[in-house]
Protein backbone atom coordinates (compact mmCIF):
# COMPACT_ATOMS: atom_id res chain seq x y z
CA UNK A 1 0.00 0.00 0.00
CA UNK A 2 1.65 3.39 -1.17
CA UNK A 3 -0.06 5.83 1.75
CA UNK A 4 -1.28 9.05 0.07
CA UNK A 5 -0.35 12.54 0.68
CA UNK A 6 -2.05 13.73 4.38
CA UNK A 7 -5.70 15.08 3.10
CA UNK A 8 -6.87 18.61 3.82
CA UNK A 9 -10.21 17.47 5.02
CA UNK A 10 -12.50 20.63 5.09
CA UNK A 11 -14.54 21.59 8.45
CA UNK A 12 -17.99 21.38 6.51
CA UNK A 13 -20.94 20.46 8.68
CA UNK A 14 -23.42 17.21 7.04
CA UNK A 15 -26.54 15.53 8.75
CA UNK A 16 -26.78 11.57 9.04
CA UNK A 17 -30.41 9.42 7.88
CA UNK A 18 -31.40 10.74 11.18
CA UNK A 19 -31.13 14.57 10.39
CA UNK A 20 -28.43 14.58 13.40
CA UNK A 21 -25.46 16.75 12.38
CA UNK A 22 -22.01 16.05 12.45
CA UNK A 23 -18.56 17.60 11.52
CA UNK A 24 -16.37 15.62 8.88
CA UNK A 25 -13.20 15.95 10.15
CA UNK A 26 -14.06 15.24 13.73
CA UNK A 27 -15.65 12.22 12.31
CA UNK A 28 -12.45 11.33 10.35
CA UNK A 29 -10.76 11.48 13.65
CA UNK A 30 -10.51 7.63 14.04
CA UNK A 31 -10.56 5.22 11.34
CA UNK A 32 -12.90 5.41 8.89
CA UNK A 33 -13.95 3.86 5.80
CA UNK A 34 -15.34 6.43 3.06
CA UNK A 35 -17.58 5.49 0.07
CA UNK A 36 -19.47 7.87 -2.01
CA UNK A 37 -23.35 7.20 -3.21
CA UNK A 38 -26.62 8.58 -3.83
CA UNK A 39 -30.39 6.61 -3.36
CA UNK A 40 -31.19 6.78 -7.27
CA UNK A 41 -28.15 4.89 -8.18
CA UNK A 42 -28.54 1.53 -10.02
CA UNK A 43 -25.17 1.05 -11.28
CA UNK A 44 -22.24 1.03 -8.26
CA UNK A 45 -24.03 2.02 -5.52
CA UNK A 46 -25.86 -1.15 -4.70
CA UNK A 47 -23.15 -3.77 -5.05
CA UNK A 48 -20.82 -1.05 -3.16
CA UNK A 49 -23.68 -0.82 -0.53
CA UNK A 50 -23.49 -4.76 -0.24
CA UNK A 51 -19.27 -4.43 0.32
CA UNK A 52 -19.22 -1.92 3.06
CA UNK A 53 -21.99 -4.15 4.35
CA UNK A 54 -19.91 -7.21 4.48
CA UNK A 55 -16.90 -5.17 5.80
CA UNK A 56 -18.95 -3.93 8.53
CA UNK A 57 -19.93 -7.59 9.39
CA UNK A 58 -16.27 -8.36 9.29
CA UNK A 59 -15.13 -5.18 11.39
CA UNK A 60 -18.13 -6.00 13.50
CA UNK A 61 -17.07 -9.80 13.96
CA UNK A 62 -13.44 -8.64 14.93
CA UNK A 63 -15.14 -6.78 17.97
CA UNK A 64 -11.90 -5.15 20.00
CA UNK A 65 -9.43 -7.00 17.90
CA UNK A 66 -8.42 -3.48 15.95
CA UNK A 67 -9.05 0.16 16.14
CA UNK A 68 -12.68 0.81 15.82
CA UNK A 69 -13.23 1.85 12.17
CA UNK A 70 -16.60 4.02 11.25
CA UNK A 71 -18.19 3.54 7.75
CA UNK A 72 -19.06 7.08 6.26
CA UNK A 73 -21.49 7.25 2.66
CA UNK A 74 -21.29 10.34 1.54
CA UNK A 75 -24.48 11.58 -0.74
CA UNK A 76 -23.33 12.90 -4.29
CA UNK A 77 -26.72 14.03 -4.76
CA UNK A 78 -27.78 16.35 -2.15
CA UNK A 79 -30.95 17.48 -3.92
CA UNK A 80 -32.12 13.92 -4.00
CA UNK A 81 -30.29 11.99 -0.88
CA UNK A 82 -32.42 13.43 1.86
CA UNK A 83 -32.15 11.75 5.23
CA UNK A 84 -35.94 10.08 4.79
CA UNK A 85 -34.54 8.74 0.90
CA UNK A 86 -31.44 7.53 2.82
CA UNK A 87 -32.98 5.73 5.78
CA UNK A 88 -35.06 4.27 2.88
CA UNK A 89 -32.40 2.87 0.80
CA UNK A 90 -30.95 1.40 4.25
CA UNK A 91 -34.07 -0.41 5.01
CA UNK A 92 -33.32 -2.01 1.07
CA UNK A 93 -29.79 -3.15 2.19
CA UNK A 94 -31.35 -4.23 5.84
CA UNK A 95 -28.51 -2.32 7.31
CA UNK A 96 -27.95 -0.96 10.74
CA UNK A 97 -26.93 2.74 11.10
CA UNK A 98 -25.74 5.03 13.39
CA UNK A 99 -22.90 6.04 15.69
CA UNK A 100 -23.14 3.21 17.86
CA UNK A 101 -23.62 0.74 14.67
CA UNK A 102 -20.49 1.94 13.05
CA UNK A 103 -21.98 3.31 9.56
CA UNK A 104 -23.57 6.96 9.13
CA UNK A 105 -25.12 7.77 5.89
CA UNK A 106 -24.38 11.74 5.23
CA UNK A 107 -26.00 14.47 3.09
CA UNK A 108 -26.17 17.84 3.64
CA UNK A 109 -26.07 21.51 2.09
CA UNK A 110 -24.79 21.43 -1.64
CA UNK A 111 -21.61 24.08 -0.92
CA UNK A 112 -20.64 22.40 2.32
CA UNK A 113 -20.50 19.08 -0.19
CA UNK A 114 -18.99 20.27 -2.69
CA UNK A 115 -16.00 21.00 -0.23
CA UNK A 116 -15.94 17.42 1.03
CA UNK A 117 -16.19 15.84 -2.43
CA UNK A 118 -12.95 18.28 -3.77
CA UNK A 119 -11.30 16.82 -0.71
CA UNK A 120 -11.84 13.23 -2.13
CA UNK A 121 -11.42 13.87 -5.57
CA UNK A 122 -14.73 13.25 -6.31
CA UNK A 123 -16.31 14.50 -9.56
CA UNK A 124 -19.12 17.62 -9.00
CA UNK A 125 -22.52 17.80 -10.93
CA UNK A 126 -23.78 14.86 -12.17
CA UNK A 127 -23.80 12.15 -9.46
CA UNK A 128 -23.90 9.17 -12.15
CA UNK A 129 -19.92 10.09 -12.88
CA UNK A 130 -18.86 9.34 -9.27
CA UNK A 131 -16.13 7.48 -8.58
CA UNK A 132 -16.40 3.62 -6.88
CA UNK A 133 -13.10 4.41 -5.21
CA UNK A 134 -13.50 3.77 -1.47
CA UNK A 135 -11.48 6.16 1.11
CA UNK A 136 -9.41 4.72 4.06
CA UNK A 137 -7.75 6.21 6.91
CA UNK A 138 -7.85 8.66 9.59
CA UNK A 139 -6.84 12.36 10.12
CA UNK A 140 -4.70 10.80 13.07
CA UNK A 141 -1.97 9.69 12.46
CA UNK A 142 -2.78 11.37 8.73
CA UNK A 143 -2.21 7.89 6.73
CA UNK A 144 -4.85 7.47 3.63
CA UNK A 145 -5.28 5.06 0.89
CA UNK A 146 -7.96 4.06 -1.86
CA UNK A 147 -8.94 1.06 -2.79
CA UNK A 148 -11.81 -0.24 -5.10
CA UNK A 149 -15.26 -0.42 -3.82
CA UNK A 150 -15.52 -3.98 -4.59
CA UNK A 151 -12.51 -5.52 -2.82
CA UNK A 152 -13.16 -8.25 -1.26
CA UNK A 153 -13.66 -7.42 2.74
CA UNK A 154 -11.24 -9.06 4.34
CA UNK A 155 -8.34 -7.06 2.10
CA UNK A 156 -10.23 -3.97 2.87
CA UNK A 157 -9.66 -5.20 6.80
CA UNK A 158 -5.90 -5.86 5.84
CA UNK A 159 -5.99 -1.83 4.91
CA UNK A 160 -7.59 -0.83 7.71
CA UNK A 161 -4.57 -2.12 9.63
CA UNK A 162 -1.91 -0.48 7.74
CA UNK A 163 -3.78 3.20 7.64
CA UNK A 164 -4.22 2.66 11.24
CA UNK A 165 -0.87 1.42 13.26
Amino acid sequence: MQPLARLQLPDVGLIDQDGAPHRLRALCEQTVVIGFFYTGCSTVCPPQTAALRALRERLDARGAQGAPTRVLSISVDPLGDSPEAMRAYARRFDLRLGLAAGWLMLTGAPHELARAWKAFDVPVGDPSAHSSLLWLGANRPGRWTRANALTPAERLVDLIRQVSA
